[in-house]
């Protein structure tokens, strides 16, 4: 079943783009993202984490399986994940990719190289989305979002997994197929890391 015949609230609320416009001088730009949304992850355990989302929005039953798996893993000490949200057009499609294609870490990898200024953005940790959820404002929870996830070890034949955030769809993990078409105005949620500067090189002068 396609995506966006599992919710059909796919890309409900504009986001604006997070890239600035430029002009084109045949010079290679770099951007740098904004951070969306700063969130704390780490340092409760799975069973809370779920049973604190499943008191404001429902859960899906195979995503309930799911979170149960030792693979999805928690993090039993805190941090800060940095957010960022995109949409396919923002990552330069002009025509719906699969989902094997741009939910994958060499892509995402080469993307951050070729576009962006010592920054990188990656999938996220399967714990991100449920404490997304949880630390969105109640009015940010209108808005239909999708975390780009790191893969769920153990899932045979599957190539990516997304987990939708919506009021209409609630919390749900969908495993994706290889090759299924993906809509260029979903809104993808990813990590986004700083990565650290590099110092100058200096050469030494000729002898």
């Amino acid at each position: 079943v396609a995506i966006e015949r599992m919710c059909p609230m796919l890309g409900g609320i504009s986001i604006s783009s997070q890239l600035s416009p430029v002009v084109d001088t045949g010079v290679l730009v770099r951007y740098r993202l904004k951070v969306w949304k700063t969130i704390r992850v780490g340092g409760v355990s799975r069973d809370e984490l779920f049973a604190q989302v499943d008191r404001i929005t429902p859960i899906g039953g195979h995503t309930q399986v799911l979170v149960r798996r030792p693979d999805f893993s928690v993090a039993a000490t805190k941090r800060d994940v940095n957010l960022v949200v995109m949409s396919l057009k923002d990552l330069g499609f002009t025509e719906p990719p699969s989902s094997d294609e741009v939910l994958s870490s060499d892509w995402l990898n080469d993307w951050s190289l070729k576009n962006l200024s010592e920054q990188m953005i990656r999938l996220c940790d399967a714990e991100v989305a449920p404490n997304l959820f949880l630390q969105l404002l109640t009015d940010e929870r209108k808005l239909d979002l999708w975390v780009a996830m790191v893969p769920i070890p153990g899932e045979v034949g599957q190539a990516s997994s997304i987990l939708g955030v919506s009021p209409d769809c609630g919390v749900h993990i969908f495993k994706l197929r290889p090759g299924i078409r993906l809509k260029l105005n979903m809104k993808l949620v990813f990590e986004l890391q700083e990565l650290p500067t590099q110092p100058p090189v200096s050469v030494a002068p000729a002898p």
